[in-house]
């Protein structure tokens, strides 16, 4: 797969719902001012569809929006709009899984300590059971003592997260990667 074309066509097919949703936007209040319809119940209607849009355009922006950038010692990642920005330390992240593919592939990093961010938990069997990684991480803690582990799920960004997992890949040397996530590195490198 072409990452770049992919990461392109994302922005511009966000782009122009985001410009049909504002023509539509400011559309709507024209044509009722043009109609001369000011009825309560249109008004109330109105006012909710504009919310509405409000929060597609928001939910459309917001699920695409992944910013990282490598700081040397730490990696600078803001995983959607509101979220505050998560700094990750390369060598403290012990394992990487993907799950998906596409624009719907999500992140799960596997970290040996906390990091000061509420998003950050600590992991239960659970939580690994849902993501399908609880046989890899028990062969990990087998061989890896350590006190307590905490996961990080990177899901928005769309194919962005594609770029940010070859470069944990180049950044973090001695984290364990799963064999999903080895694919959607070879997906990557391939180009399929």
């Amino acid at each position: 797969m072409d990452i770049d074309k992919a990461i392109k066509k994302q922005n511009k097919v966000c782009s122009n719902f985001v410009i049909s949703m504002g023509f539509i936007f400011f559309a709507l209040p024209i044509v009722m001012v043009i109609l001369k319809k000011a009825y309560l119940l249109y008004l109330f209607y109105l006012g909710a569809i504009e919310i509405l849009i409000l929060f597609s355009v928001y939910n459309a922006v917001n699920n695409i929006y992944l910013k990282y950038e490598n700081k040397g010692y730490k990696i600078k990642v803001k995983n959607g709009l509101l979220f505050g920005d998560l700094n990750i330390y390369p060598e403290k992240i012990a394992m990487v899984h993907t799950q998906n593919k596409g624009n719907d592939m999500s992140i799960l990093l596997i970290m040996s300590s906390k990091l000061r961010n509420s998003n950050v938990k600590p992991v239960s069997e659970g939580v690994l059971l849902s993501k399908g990684v609880l046989s890899d991480y028990t062969k990990y803690k087998k061989s890896h003592t350590g006190e307590g582990y905490f996961y990080y799920v990177i899901d928005k960004g769309g194919y962005e997260k594609y770029k940010l997992l070859q470069d944990i890949y180049k950044w973090c040397v001695q984290a364990a990667f799963t064999d999903e996530s080895i694919e959607r590195i070879k997906e990557i490198k391939n180009g399929d």
